[in-house]
């Protein structure tokens, strides 16, 4: 067991890897011009700065594989600015005050990974290419907009076979929320259960299954 009180800088092309560790977490981790892996691990939030634990200013890849993140309701996990984001066989819960992930990097790759009980949206898509959602599990997730997932990209996004329980927006999108109607924008094979608003699941998704409820733009 590793227990961290304080913050952790890291940069000039250094790598941080957490690998088959079980993490206590007093503080955040900041990573500019680095990486970060987290692999077989568990990492528990006590305590954190601002509204993100894990703050990516400039980093080429972060990769998140069989691992536990528990943000404790004291933040949301993961701002990642820059660069690419592989997430797999993960489960990220109780994040609060930011999303799970707030993503505005170059391109995502999100899949056979649970979002849990996150009380301002599991993930927040302004990446500058395509961001690929697949076998995820999305369990009460709330926001405004979009209870689940909240896209301003304009570009590709799908969200593929997935499942959507318990998830709620205050408004439009009680799962999945595109701010633009554009083509490139799929949601496909997903299933939704007590999402609410009923009559907007889904907000401004192109590509569809033709049975789900969805309202787009006048």
């Amino acid at each position: 067991n590793i227990r961290i009180n304080g913050d952790i800088q890291i940069s000039n092309c250094s790598t941080l890897v957490f690998d088959h560790a079980n993490i206590t977490l007093n503080g955040n981790i900041h990573i500019n011009n680095g990486k970060i892996i987290l692999r077989h691990s568990t990492l528990s939030i006590q305590n954190a700065k601002g509204d993100y634990c894990l703050n990516i200013l400039n980093a080429p890849s972060i990769r998140i594989e069989n691992t536990t993140i528990d943000c404790n309701s004291k933040c949301g996990f993961l701002n990642q600015e820059s660069g690419q984001l592989k997430l797999q066989n993960s489960t990220i819960k109780n994040s609060n005050i930011g999303y799970a992930i707030c993503f505005t990097g170059n391109s995502a790759d999100i899949n056979t990974s649970t979002f849990e009980n996150c009380k301002n949206g599991a993930l927040f898509n302004h990446a500058s290419k395509e961001l690929f959602i697949a076998s995820c599990n999305f369990i009460n997730c709330i926001n405004v907009h979009g209870g689940a997932i909240h896209s301003r990209s304009i570009a590709d996004t799908t969200v593929y076979n997935c499942n959507f329980h318990n998830c709620h927006a205050q408004y439009i999108g009680g799962a999945v929320y595109f701010v633009n109607l554009k083509y490139g924008q799929s949601v496909i094979h997903c299933n939704f259960q007590n999402c609410t608003p009923a009559d907007s699941v889904l907000f401004n998704v192109e590509n569809q299954d033709d049975s789900l409820p969805t309202r787009r733009k006048p």
